[in-house]
C-alpha cells in the first residue's frame, strides 16, 4: 500500500523518517491526501479491511475482501482504530507527537467531499453523475465494492458518495453523524442520502453491514478546525 510522502513532509517529520524508519514498516500504510488550504489530510479511500485488520487484528465485515471497505464498524470501533493507528505511527516515527489520526467533523467531511463544487454530487446533479462517482442500489449489485473504482473528486478522494456510509466525530444529541450514503440506497433514496449536504445520525454503538467506517484524517492537534453540529 503506498504512503503519500509529501504528507509526511508537510507535517514536519524529520527527513530520516522518510528514508530509513527506525523499525520495520508494517503494511499496509493508508494513503492520504492533503486538503488544499487546510492543516489536515484525508484518507484517499475508505479504510479497507486489510488496513483495519492490520491495526486491530479483527475484520467484522459482512462482505469479505482485503480491498473492500471495512463495515459493521461502530463509531466507538472507528475511534479506537484511529487511536491505535496513531500510537503505531508515532512509535515508528512516521508522525510526530502533535499529530494524530482521527475522524473528521461533519463540516470537514462535506468540505472534502465537495472539493469546491456546488452540485448535489461532486460529479454533477443527475443520477448518471452519481453513477460515475459511487456505488449505490442501482449499480452495486447489493454489495460493497473495492475502493477506488469510481471517479475521484477534484481533491483526489474516492468513494465519498456511496459504497459505505462514513462516520464523523460530530454529535447529534446522543448519536453521531454519518455521511455519504451506501451501496443499498435505491434510486428513490439516493438524492436524499448520497448528496454532499445530507447528514444522518445513529447511536455510537451501532454497527450494520450496510455502512460505517469513516476515512481518517491526520492533523496538527493544536489547530484542528472547529466542529459544527449536525443539521
Amino acid at each position: 500500500m503506498k504512503f503519500a510522502k509529501f504528507i509526511r513532509a508537510c507535517f514536519g517529520l524529520p527527513a530520516q523518517a522518510l528514508i530509513q524508519p527506525s523499525k520495520p514498516v508494517p503494511k499496509p500504510v493508508p494513503e492520504t491526501v492533503k486538503i488544499p488550504g487546510k492543516n489536515y489530510a484525508f484518507g484517499k479511500y475508505p479504510v479497507t479491511q486489510e488496513e483495519y485488520e492490520s491495526v486491530t487484528g479483527k475484520n467484522p465485515s459482512y462482505f469479505k475482501g482485503e480491498n473492500l471497505p471495512v463495515e459493521c464498524v461502530s463509531w466507538n470501533d472507528a475511534v479506537q482504530f484511529c487511536e491505535k493507528l496513531t500510537a503505531r505511527e508515532r512509535e515508528l516515527g512516521r508522525i510526530s507527537a502533535n499529530q494524530e489520526y482521527r475522524l473528521p467533523t461533519s463540516e470537514e467531511w462535506e468540505h472534502a467531499c465537495r472539493a469546491g463544487t456546488t452540485t448535489k454530487f461532486y460529479t454533477g446533479d443527475s443520477e448518471d453523475d452519481l453513477a460515475r462517482a459511487g456505488w449505490y442500489g442501482e449499480n452495486s449489485g447489493d454489495k460493497t465494492h473495492p475502493v477506488g473504482q469510481k471517479a475521484p473528486n477534484a481533491f483526489g478522494l474516492y468513494d465519498m458518495h456511496g459504497n459505505v456510509w462514513e462516520w464523523t466525530s460530530t454529535p447529534c444529541g446522543l448519536d453521531r453523524v454519518f455521511r455519504g450514503g451506501g451501496w443499498g440506497d435505491t434510486r428513490t433514496t439516493a438524492s436524499r442520502r448520497l448528496a454532499a449536504t445530507i447528514r444522518r445520525a445513529i447511536a455510537a454503538v451501532a454497527s450494520v453491514s450496510a455502512s460505517f467506517f469513516r476515512k481518517f484524517s491526520k492533523s496538527q492537534k493544536n489547530s484542528v478546525p472547529a466542529e459544527n453540529s449536525a443539521g
